[in-house]
């Protein structure tokens, strides 16, 4: 995790954000793979893998999962509300974008402060 503290430009939101999906899936595959082979362990009479790593790495990496998801989030559709057409706009839409974010930006905030990351804190707080 200690690398992804080093994405501090909140310009770079789409590439990182792009970055952390990635990881995010791969996370993903890796906790469904686990459970697989534990039920395949237990059908056979094999002593059962600890996977607890992977969901210790689940855990620390959705912050900032969801500081940069949300962060593109975002600025792609603040882009579109700033200067899309009017008839596009859809308010359900963009009201459930920004309760969302705010939702989970104020979440990611407090994880950040407890870990005393303020550099990774100025991009929560610039959304």
């Amino acid at each position: 995790m200690s690398s992804f503290n080093q994405h501090q430009d909140i310009n770079e939101h789409a590439e990182v954000s792009g970055t952390v999906v990635q990881i995010w899936d791969k996370i993903k595959e890796f906790t469904q793979k686990a459970k697989v082979f534990n039920n395949r362990e237990h059908l056979t009479g094999n002593p059962i893998t600890d996977y607890s790593q992977i969901e210790s790495l689940k855990k620390d990496f959705e912050p900032y999962y969801d500081l940069w998801t949300q962060t593109n989030i975002w600025f792609v559709n603040h882009e579109k509300w700033l200067n899309g057409r009017w008839e596009d706009l859809n308010a359900v839409k963009m009201e459930d974008i920004v309760q969302t974010g705010v939702k989970t930006i104020t979440k990611v905030l407090r994880i950040f402060k407890e870990k005393d990351l303020p550099g990774i804190m100025k991009i929560g707080n610039l959304v």
